[in-house]
């Protein structure tokens, strides 16, 4: 699977309502660097959420727990995250929890592919 630039400026464009903070800033950007292995490994292990979905909606799913993290559970956040937890280790990210933060337990004891 190929990810095309309509993907990425999909979500780029998120509506208003859609709070663009530094992190999720920073994961846009590197979404948009993945390389076509990359992505297959993403969405190989998006299937994990749910067999089917589209790079749109595996994104938004991050975007939004990203977005919402302190709503959601621990648990939650790590489904939604999951698919990129290799790709884009949200550790890397700018703003990011550390790692001793009970979601990377998580990622380190998840399936890999």
């Amino acid at each position: 699977m190929t990810p095309g630039p309509s993907k990425v400026v999909l979500v780029q464009e998120l509506p208003a309502e859609y709070p663009r903070t530094i992190p999720v800033e920073a994961f846009l950007q590197r979404i948009a660097r993945l390389t076509t292995a990359q992505w297959d490994h993403v969405m190989h292990r998006s299937k994990g959420i749910a067999p089917g979905l589209t790079q749109d909606e595996v994104v938004r799913g991050a975007v939004v727990a990203m977005t919402v993290r302190e709503l959601l559970s621990v648990a939650h956040f790590a489904l939604l995250y999951m698919p990129f937890a290799e790709a884009i280790p949200v550790t890397s990210l700018p703003e990011a929890p550390a790692p001793g933060d009970d979601v990377w337990r998580l990622f380190d004891d998840g399936p890999k592919c």
